[in-house]
């Protein structure tokens, strides 16, 4: 299972579990997850929940607590110590604003349209080192905003990062009392200014060659129709440029069965697996996608990678299975450092430019592809 706490992922390959684990506690901090004087949570809850050792934590707390952040009480637990929060100089908030939070929450599992998993524990511990809050916020069905934005305070608003485009949150702006600044992440939407995207003909083109550098010449491709169409004609020209320096020949029946609206169900899935059975691996554009094809997969007893590699526009943990899949990826500290220089650009009265990333192609470590 990969391991990670708070939403932020741990890599035992990189060493020094320990300090990862006590920089991501102490960005839990200076992030206020938790008031003075509140309780943390029990070594058995945490080592449940991020299968990091009792012995690590103890040893990560033991030092917190030299450097003056927490208090142990005999019998009743580990707590935030009164003035912990005073000696975290933070430089005010930066509000993210999402489109598919849960509750009030932090989702780790939150997605922008272009870079996928926003991986929110890390863009915390990324903010937290250049001083700043991070506020999260996600738009409702009707266009509402929870929780509100507030911009006054101890830590007063910066900016905003918003996974919405401009239009979505015209009016989350009217409200607020000053025209503060706006970085648009993961957006193609050329009203949305400035913006960080990627380039998505290239991902496309990435993940294809991934595949077929591994064998795979029988490639299906799956989308979610309800993302935005722009991107799936340029991630799905990548591929085609993929095939053609291979050799290889696109699947006109696999083009038709993309072009139909109709929800990416698991039933729609399973048709698509019996039906292109031939198909040794499959693309998906899109991280639901994803998901449920790792669902129907396990129903109908096919294993991945054993059986159907499996490679995302949109990769990172899956909800449905103890799985990474593999994928796309980007440079999320550079990308954040880019979004809070840009905001800062704007508070500057500066001018400001959209920026590009390249994508790169990562394997984690539970793989989702293997060579035939």
């Amino acid at each position: 299972m990969k391991e990670n706490l708070f939403g932020v992922p741990i890599d035992r390959d990189q060493g020094k579990l320990g300090e990862q684990v006590y920089q991501i506690l102490l960005s839990e901090i200076r992030q206020q997850r938790w008031g003075e004087g509140e309780k943390l949570p029990a070594y058995a809850e945490l080592t449940e929940s991020s299968c990091v050792s009792r012995s690590v934590l103890q040893a990560v707390f033991k030092r917190l607590a030299n450097e003056g952040f927490v208090t142990t009480v005999p019998k009743k637990g580990i707590f935030l110590k009164k003035g912990a929060c005073s000696n975290v100089r933070t430089a005010g908030t930066v509000a993210l604003v999402i489109t598919d939070g849960v509750g009030h929450d932090l989702d780790p599992y939150a997605t922008t349209s272009i870079f996928g998993r926003l991986l929110l524990g890390r863009i915390k511990a990324i903010a937290s080192e250049h001083g700043l809050l991070i506020s999260l916020h996600h738009i409702g069905k009707n266009g509402e905003l929870f929780p509100e934005i507030e911009e006054h305070g101890q830590n007063p608003l910066r900016g905003i990062i918003s996974c919405s485009p401009a239009a979505a949150i015209v009016e989350i702006r009217d409200r607020l009392s000053q025209d503060y600044p706006v970085v648009y992440l993961g957006l193609e939407d050329p009203f949305s200014f400035p913006r960080i995207t990627a380039d998505i003909f290239y991902a496309g083109y990435l993940l294809a060659k991934h595949l077929l550098d591994l064998g795979h010449t029988k490639i299906g491709v799956l989308s979610d129709p309800s993302w935005n169409r722009n991107h799936f004609h340029q991630a799905w020209q990548g591929h085609l440029q993929a095939l053609a320096e291979y050799g290889a020949t696109p699947d006109t029946d696999l083009y038709a069965f993309l072009q139909d609206p109709a929800p990416m169900t698991m039933a729609r899935i399973k048709s698509f697996l019996e039906t292109f059975s031939e198909q040794t691996a499959i693309i998906t554009y899109h991280a639901s996608v994803t998901e449920t094809v790792a669902d129907v997969a396990e129903l109908l007893g096919i294993r991945i990678p054993e059986d159907l590699s499996v490679a995302s526009l949109q990769p990172g943990p899956a909800k449905c299975c103890e799985k990474w899949f593999a994928g796309t990826s980007y440079p999320w500290s550079e990308v954040l450092c880019k979004c809070f220089e840009l905001l800062d650009l704007q508070n500057a009265d500066m001018g400001v430019p959209n920026v590009l990333y390249t994508p790169g192609m990562h394997a984690f470590d539970t793989f989702s592809t293997r060579s035939i």
